[in-house]
């Protein structure tokens, strides 16, 4: 949804995933289970909404955004491939904040500069495989994962 109220937009998403899993797992877990464990149908949710202003004095070329989403404990995306550099932020397990500054320079080019504060709930943020384990237990892992992270980003966005 997204709606524009004079120099602000307001937009958000919901999106729901639901599993269905065959019974069948691995060394490596199943379906939103652990190696060995017969894994079970669970479902996760995540919820994204923002803010932007655009500065009307520049003809809204200018804009500052907020955003936030948080994703249940069984959410997951189909998103393994995106480029960030910690994944994308509606993969997570957990809250995301982000706000940005932006300026269109001309109709190719967008500066941007922002910050992102990721704070994980559980393990396993954009994958299917393996069981999500509440991070604040301390659990045993197979591999590192954080509890928080930030980003702080600035850049230039090319489009033709």
């Amino acid at each position: 949804l997204e709606h524009r109220f004079g120099p602000f937009d307001l937009y958000g998403s919901m999106n729901f995933d639901d599993t269905r899993p065959n019974g069948e797992t691995g060394p490596f877990g199943g379906l939103l289970s652990d190696p060995f464990a017969t894994p079970v149908d669970h479902s996760g949710e995540m919820v994204f909404v923002g803010a932007r202003f655009n500065f009307p004095q520049n003809d809204g070329r200018t804009k500052l955004g907020f955003e936030f989403n948080h994703g249940s404990k069984y959410w997951f995306n189909f998103a393994q491939a995106e480029d960030d550099i910690l994944a994308p932020k509606t993969a997570v397990r957990g809250d995301v904040f982000e706000t940005y500054l932006t300026h269109r320079i001309n109709d190719h080019f967008i500066f941007k500069a922002g910050y992102q504060r990721y704070n994980y709930n559980y393990s396993g943020s954009g994958w299917d495989v393996g069981a999500p384990e509440l991070l604040s237990a301390n659990p045993v892992l197979g591999f590192p994962t954080y509890q928080n992270a930030n980003v702080f980003e600035y850049g230039m966005m090319a489009r033709f």
